[in-house]
């Protein structure tokens, strides 16, 4: 019995979490980033200051995650893909997921803030705190943007990506040259094209509630579109940043795996399939180009 129990303790973490494969590869892709940008040798990246905001950046990944599943569970539990979710938000009882994310965000943001101040550093707490504001913005009303078409999109994926990889880089340098800089806003606008992609198998449900979610508002085809062009203007950004920084070959290298999962979105943009299908298909590709990018910008 007691065994049984904590395996349904873990199953709802992992839930809540969003850790189903290939997601957690890529969290840890997302959380290493910008420290490997900055280090100019591997072995850096052992260092107290990045192993500790990487920590940070884990939990501000993880927590916000936690947090929107909290706060959808209503919608989820009428979502036949989605009750999963509902039901494990469920299992802490009341409003306990929402306390448990909030701590992971604000023990996040603590741990940011000390290796600011160790470091006299303030834009690592300042990212951290950005980051923050911006899921908070996403999630919570009365603003909860997450039902503001694109808008919310934008402020999801600027804070599940740009973000983490300026807040790692900051651990490591003060400052943020040009070609990296493009390289970030390139991954963001990817993530913004990423997150409106991700809300098409929620149509149905997002109409019921009366949420404007991108697919809910511009439909299948107008959000299918807007997808793929934030996809093909982020990865122009990120090729630029990584041929200015690395040269062609390993910009080739780097921005591959994004190409393959653009070239996935157009030739199923009829039938995007199922949250399931998407996730098992589709993400595996980004998956790999996260933790490519982290190797590529590591070893260029």
């Amino acid at each position: 019995m007691l065994e049984t129990r904590a395996h349904r303790v873990w199953r709802d973490v992992v839930l809540v979490h969003r850790l189903q494969f290939p997601l957690p590869v890529s969290y840890l892709g997302v959380a290493l980033w910008g420290a490997c940008f900055a280090v100019g040798a591997p072995e850096q990246l052992a260092s107290w200051p990045v192993l500790t905001v990487i920590v940070a950046n884990i939990l501000l990944i993880l927590g916000p995650l936690a947090l929107n599943v909290a706060l959808d569970r209503e919608l989820d539990s009428r979502h036949r893909e989605k009750n999963t979710l509902a039901t494990a938000a469920k299992h802490f009882g009341g409003n306990g997921l929402v306390v448990a994310s909030v701590a992971e965000m604000v023990a996040g943001l603590l741990i940011a803030g000390t290796v600011s101040v160790v470091l006299g550093r303030p834009q690592i707490t300042l990212t951290a705190a950005g980051i923050v504001v911006l899921h908070l913005l996403y999630n919570v009303e009365p603003v909860r943007l997450k039902r503001h078409g694109m808008t919310g999109a934008a402020v999801f994926g600027i804070g599940a990506t740009t973000g983490p990889a300026l807040l790692t880089y900051f651990a490591v340098a003060a400052n943020v040259p040009a070609p990296i800089r493009l390289a970030f806003a390139g991954l963001g606008v990817m993530a913004i094209g990423r997150t409106a992609w991700w809300s098409l198998p929620d149509r149905a449900a997002d109409l019921a509630a009366g949420q404007q979610t991108p697919v809910a508002r511009y439909g299948l085809r107008g959000t299918v579109v807007r997808s793929c062009l934030l996809l093909v203007a982020g990865l122009v950004l990120l090729a630029w940043g990584l041929v200015w920084r690395f040269g062609p070959a390993l910009a080739v290298a780097g921005i591959a795996a994004y190409a393959l999962f653009l070239a996935d979105v157009l030739r199923t943009r009829r039938h995007p399939g199922t949250a399931r299908r998407m996730l098992r298909r589709a993400m595996p590709l980004i998956a790999c180009g996260d933790v490519l990018l982290a190797v590529i910008a590591l070893a260029g």
